[in-house]
């Protein structure tokens, strides 16, 4: 039986990034369905399969389709005509035993309106000793967006979980089990940089994060992704995984991932001086975590006693402690020393 590959997808994967050139930008989750098969095949292949969601990850004049067991590059032309091919191989249950086939499909389809649109899908079966071929239709209706119910934007701690591996992957590399990703979030669009340099781009739609990035590897396409929900402003989870397609060999898994958002600590500077005759302690700029207290200590000099404590340039009087409570803003505190007159002097040395 021929495994259904192209245009029904698993996952969502989309890059939501401005348009240039082109009429539509087709990024985001589309609905499909395909009917219309027709064939010379020996045996009618299992090409259709049930009614499921479509991603497209366009920049530009080219796009990617990408499934759970592959991914394929397209091209857009005439401004809103989405084309692409791919080839894979399966087995095909022919006069009582299984024959290896390798199939490649030819896709269009032509966005008139932004949100639909009716494509065809044409295919070659090879196998030893012929080759036979078919087409059907398909519909896909754009899916609405949410608008963001979070700012993701800050650095998130991630670890994966379980881990998932399915088909041939040989010594394909496991991501990290932990590490972090440095996320922007502007309206609906999304840029995340993990620990490793590598950038992810994507959308948001409400509590929804997906992001993807693909590149070649191995001798073929490999795409990274991640779904992700936000159930706050700083707790999330969801999925991510890859597919690596080439052609016939193929390898695709997943994995279950947790995430924390690191929350920035926000600080405040005391500036601390004194005058000659004395000190304060501390002194200098004092950095204080916001709502918290902040305590100071004025000693006077042999000689000299405290005039006047000047906290943001108001007095306070001649005060020999001071404390800066439930800080939410710089300050400053200043102190003035001066001599102690002779005469109070002079009683303090004969008590």
């Amino acid at each position: 039986m021929l495994k259904q590959k192209l245009l029904i997808i698993t996952t969502l994967l989309c890059i939501f990034l401005p348009a240039y050139g082109f009429a539509f930008d087709a990024t985001g989750m589309w609905d499909y369905s395909a009917s219309g098969l027709s064939h010379d095949c020996p045996v009618t292949p299992d090409v259709i399969g049930p009614p499921g969601e479509v991603g497209i990850l366009q920049t530009d004049s080219s796009f990617i389709i990408i499934s759970g067991d592959s991914s394929a590059q397209g091209t857009v032309s005439g401004g809103n005509t989405y084309t692409f091919s791919d080839t894979y191989c399966d087995e095909y249950y022919y006069e009582g035993e299984w024959v290896d086939v390798t199939i490649t499909s030819n896709i269009s389809f032509t966005l008139t309106p932004q949100t639909s649109s009716i494509g065809r899908v044409d295919f070659t079966v090879y196998y030893q000793g012929g080759s036979c071929s078919g087409s059907h239709d398909f519909t896909i209706t754009k899916q609405t967006q949410a608008e963001p119910r979070h700012d993701a934007t800050g650095k998130w701690n991630f670890t994966q979980r379980e881990s998932y591996f399915y088909d041939y992957c040989g010594d394909f590399p496991i991501p990290p089990a932990t590490g972090y990703l440095d996320v922007i979030q502007t309206g609906n669009k999304i840029t995340a940089t993990d620990n490793l340099g590598q950038q992810y781009n994507g959308y948001v739609n409400g509590s929804q994060y997906t992001v993807v990035r693909s590149y070649p590897s191995q001798g073929g396409r490999t795409t990274e992704w991640g779904v992700v929900t936000l159930n706050s402003e700083t707790q999330g989870s969801g999925d991510v995984g890859f597919v690596w397609d080439d052609d016939c060999d193929e390898c695709w898994g997943n994995w279950d991932i947790s995430l924390t958002k690191e929350v920035p600590v926000t600080t405040y500077t005391i500036t601390a001086s004194a005058s000659a005759g004395g000190t304060i302690s501390p002194a200098g700029g004092v950095t204080v975590v916001a709502g918290e207290s902040q305590g100071f200590q004025i000693t006077p000099a042999s000689g000299y006693m405290i005039s006047d404590v000047l906290v943001d340039n108001s007095s306070v009087g001649a005060v020999s402690s001071y404390t800066f409570s439930d800080v939410s803003a710089d300050h400053t505190i200043s102190v003035i020393f001066k001599r102690i007159p002779f005469l109070s002097f002079l009683s303090l040395l004969l008590e």
